[in-house]
């Protein structure tokens, strides 16, 4: 039995190898310089890919909060011009009975259809509640709009709070 060098057995695998795939070629109508992608190419396209997407998603989901927390505001200021508007015909910010006394209850947003078509509609986009809060000092300036979700706060309907 002779004993033949490692790179002559390699050379032969390489040479049997390439008649394989050159049949093979033959067989499925491709010639042998069509290649597809390596293994190298995929993986670098896939990092590339997941780099890509550690920077965007983040930055995307911080741009949809801000979108969020903006639309709030805008709908809180839409409920003050119409708190606005009930307390510039009723001077209060109370519901009223029959007579037109005001009651107990501060109004709530279901209370202001009279003043904006679609009240029971305005909703805060990132699922909070709006509650109307008047002063204990009885003064216009002092009614806020409180949106209960976390970091969207009050919306003073006249003036400023101090």
């Amino acid at each position: 039995m002779q004993v033949r060098p490692i790179a002559t057995t390699v050379g032969m695998l390489r040479s049997i190898a390439s008649c394989i795939l050159a049949k093979e070629y033959e067989v499925i109508g491709m010639r042998q310089d069509a290649r597809g992608f390596t293994l190298v190419e995929l993986m670098t396209v896939i990092v590339i890919i997941g780099v890509l997407s550690a920077i965007g998603i983040p930055s995307y989901k911080g741009t949809v909060d801000k979108a969020k927390t903006e639309a709030c505001k805008a709908n809180r200021r839409i409920l003050s011009t119409a708190v606005a508007t009930y307390y510039l015909e009723h001077s209060t910010y109370y519901k009223l009975d029959s007579a037109g006394n005001p009651r107990d209850e501060v109004i709530e947003v279901a209370d202001l259809t009279d003043y904006v078509e679609n009240a029971e509609e305005l909703k805060c986009p990132a699922g909070g509640n709006y509650t109307i809060i008047p002063g204990n000092d009885g003064k216009a300036s002092s009614v806020v709009i409180r949106c209960d979700h976390e970091g969207h706060g009050d919306f003073v309907v006249f003036g400023t709070s101090d």
